[in-house]
């Protein structure tokens, strides 16, 4: 018996080889079948589900919620699928869980380059369905932001494609059902599995937090603009309808902080400094967690302007602090924030202007206790979302 396990193993190992050289995706099931024999003779004790997950967004503490109950039964994709397939050939239920889709086309900057990173993706999906893995897709964006018009081509290709092959759809918000059904063209609410974005967890220990940028000045009662700064985030609009509130409300603070990808915000904010030294902070690098906790910790209002947006986890990093935020009238704020929990405004610079005024004039507890409410209104620790994920998971 011994030689014929030596004798699957030479046979696996041949398979795989014949994968690499050839990239039949089938080569690659077969692989796998046969190590899933040899495991089962052994008889490996295996776990009750395992997720492999693409990509991994390892600064973003959404990930490692959402997985956190897994402990060690999930993995980022390799860039060798023969890791995923040991992985996953460990445990009764596979899941292969999709999550942001412009990281399959990093590099590519030609639309020749997008189309073998399409369709090399395509066949990656073939293996995992073809070893038994339920497919799941988490939607953040209606279509990735700041692509190229022939990326942005295949990721609605490859949604449309996810909206066929995966097992379920998850969403963060219910409307985003429907705008993506309509945006698509299909039809998934038969897919569809809403789970809201969690909360995060804080650990209160950034009180005594220093902020380079803001050392030696007295700055507090800010709104905030916090995060890396692409152009559909709307910062420049910000600038402007902020500049243009300063006149009629000399004490209006505001902080604009994260990594800046956009010259016209980058130039315009370095103007604002030197205009209002007392009023505007731009804080143009990557912040660590106690920076960022800080901030949303002593701000009065997050504000978030962003031009297209679908489901926003700084809305969520907000409301864990109690803080309200001032939001567009689109995506999942048109479902989360009234007038009880936050602000919404009508993507205008003069509407971004009236609300920018209509918190100038605001008593700091009254807008503490609209913070409040933005806390209460967000149903999922973050707890209670690696917990409801697990449900979702090993029900399938």
């Amino acid at each position: 018996m011994a030689s014929s396990i030596l004798d699957y193993k030479k046979n696996r190992d041949l398979i795989y080889l014949s994968y690499k050289r050839k990239k039949y995706w089938w080569e690659a099931v077969n692989w796998f079948n046969v190590n899933s024999k040899i495991i089962k003779y052994k008889n490996f004790i295996q776990s009750d589900v395992r997720v492999v997950y693409f990509p991994n967004y390892a600064a973003n503490p959404y990930q490692n919620i959402m997985y956190s109950s897994l402990n060690s039964d999930k993995k980022e994709k390799g860039t060798e699928i023969i890791d995923d397939l040991c992985f996953l050939s460990m445990a009764k239920k596979r899941i292969f869980h999709i999550h942001w889709l412009k990281e399959i086309f990093v590099g590519c900057d030609s639309e020749e380059k997008a189309k073998l990173c399409y369709e090399g993706f395509l066949d990656e999906l073939k293996i995992y369905i073809g070893i038994g893995c339920k497919i799941i897709w988490t939607i953040h964006n209606k279509v990735d932001h700041d692509q190229p018009d022939f990326i942005s081509k295949y990721l609605i290709e490859l949604m449309k494609h996810l909206c066929d092959v995966t097992y379920k759809i998850h969403v963060h918000s219910l409307n985003s059902i429907g705008i993506m059904e309509e945006f698509l063209g299909v039809s998934f609410k038969d897919k569809a599995y809403y789970l809201e974005h969690p909360l995060y967890p804080v650990e209160y220990k950034y009180k005594k937090t220093v902020i380079p940028e803001m050392k030696g000045r007295k700055f507090e009662n800010y709104l905030l603009s916090l995060g890396m700064i692409r152009p559909y985030k709307g910062v420049a609009q910000l600038l402007s309808a902020y500049e243009s509130a300063l006149r009629s409300n000399k004490n209006i603070k505001l902080v604009v902080a994260g990594r800046c990808l956009d010259p016209a915000v980058d130039d315009f904010s370095k103007t604002m400094v030197n205009k209002y030294p007392g009023n505007f902070v731009y804080i143009n690098r990557s912040l660590s967690d106690e920076e960022v906790h800080y901030l949303y910790a002593n701000c009065l209002v997050s504000v978030l302007t962003y031009q297209k947006i679908l489901i926003s986890g700084s809305y969520y990093m907000a409301s864990t602090h109690k803080k309200p935020s001032i939001c567009p009238n689109i995506g999942m704020f048109t479902e989360m924030v009234n007038e009880e929990n936050g602000f919404l405004y009508d993507q205008s610079i003069p509407g971004l202007k009236e609300v920018i005024n209509r918190i100038a004039n605001l008593p700091k507890e009254q807008i503490n206790e609209i913070g409040k409410r933005s806390y209460e209104k967000c149903s999922n620790s973050y707890e209670k979302f690696s917990e409801k994920y697990l449900e979702l998971i090993r029900g399938s």
